[in-house]
């Protein structure tokens, strides 16, 4: 009985995830989806380097699921069929990768296993890292983390190939493993303290750190794109702008500093006086949200004054809320304190009716794709266009 559950939840879990994709985005997945860089830098350097775009660096960093993508639409269905197959490849991958979690998650209860595990598709978000190769290491974050957390503190009987694998791809797509690397030693160092890491545990680790490392050549050998930090005084400025840009959204009135304030104050109490035992996955959540949201606002600094959720930055943004949304879900579950509970269960609840009532995927021109003479041209959203030459 309990096996069949355990295969019940993340098989549901899966299509609600379909569901929820096609609730937020419909034209994308009647329609097919190309956003910006999938063509003129994925598609497009794949047809022209083959297999060694996936050691190009682009924005700093390599992308080797964005790159895998690419390569495989090239090898298999037509230029033209390119939106659909990036489409439909982003819809599978965020589905199952919401699936896994809801596995790894099953030793809370199967509504708390779904609302984690579907968390990256119910907080707000634009559509700005929805169904898009680009993004895809947004949708992927969660998943990273999840899987060093199932390794260390509740490991697997099965598949620890597979899992290695992912998470060494995950960490070689984007920064996030280099992010994640920090928190994940503080959590290895924790656990070796209390008992001793098998080989497997220990097998797994390599293939991350070996992500990591790849990825911190990446970083070391290519050009990022400039930080701005601006003049001091920093903890003012970046603490007043944090709880604007993160969390007015989500109230009815995003003006009121007081009522801004107060949902601060809430939060602060649900995850500090819960006496949960996810303090200390909140503890490890927190610093990483931090950083994400601080180097956006630190890149979108020279461009904007501030990053808002319907324009610049509002990936950055995503993946706080997003942790901020797990961790009230464990406090809910886990907390000893009636109160906590109550304003645990008060913030999943703002967070998904915001979700729900104010953020749906914006609307972007549709791609187009035309074969001339020399090959094909891709006009994709946000307006970008690149040429694609006949293959020899």
């Amino acid at each position: 009985m309990q096996r069949e559950k355990d295969r019940l939840v993340p098989l549901l879990v899966f299509l609600c995830a379909l569901l929820l994709m096609w609730y937020r985005a419909p034209e994308r997945i009647e329609q097919g989806f190309l956003w910006a860089e999938d063509a003129t830098i994925f598609i497009a350097q794949a047809h022209e380097l083959g297999i060694r775009s996936f050691v190009q660096g682009y924005s700093g960093y390599w992308h080797f699921v964005p790159r895998l993508v690419a390569w495989l639409q090239m090898k298999t269905t037509p230029i033209d069929n390119a939106p659909y197959f990036f489409m439909w490849a982003c819809a599978l991958i965020t589905a199952a990768s919401s699936a896994y979690m809801a596995h790894a998650f099953r030793v809370f209860s199967p509504p708390i296993a779904a609302l984690l595990a579907l968390g990256p598709l119910l907080v707000p978000q634009t559509g700005e890292t929805l169904l898009n190769a680009t993004n895809i290491q947004w949708i992927l974050l969660p998943t990273l983390i999840v899987l060093l957390w199932e390794n260390l503190f509740n490991p697997p009987k099965t598949w620890y190939v597979p899992r290695a694998f992912v998470a060494a791809g995950i960490a070689l797509t984007g920064p996030f493993g280099i992010i994640t690397f920090g928190p994940a030693t503080l959590a290895c160092i924790y656990v070796w303290r209390r008992e001793t890491l098998s080989r497997r545990q220990i097998g797994f680790v390599v293939a991350y750190v070996a992500g990591v490392a790849g990825q911190v050549y990446a970083v070391a050998t290519n050009a990022s794109p400039p930080l701005d930090f601006g003049a001091p005084p920093f903890a003012w400025r970046y603490g007043t702008r944090m709880i604007r840009e993160l969390f007015c959204g989500l109230l009815p009135s995003p003006e009121s500093i007081p009522l801004v304030g107060g949902l601060i104050l809430a939060i602060v109490l649900v995850f500090v006086v819960a006496r949960s035992r996810a303090a200390l996955a909140c503890l490890l959540l927190a610093p990483m949200a931090g950083v994400i949201w601080l180097l956006g606002a630190a890149r979108s600094n020279p461009y904007s004054e501030h990053m808002m959720w319907y324009g610049f930055g509002a990936r950055y943004i995503y993946p706080a809320l997003l942790f901020s949304f797990w961790a009230a879900l464990l406090s809910f579950t886990t907390s000893t304190s009636k109160l906590s509970r109550v304003l645990a269960g008060a913030f999943v609840a703002v967070t998904l009716l915001a979700s729900a009532t104010r953020f749906l995927a914006s609307e972007w021109p549709m791609w187009s794709i035309t074969s001339n003479a020399t090959g094909h041209a891709l006009k994709v959203a946000p307006n970008w266009t690149v040429q694609i030459p006949n293959r020899p």
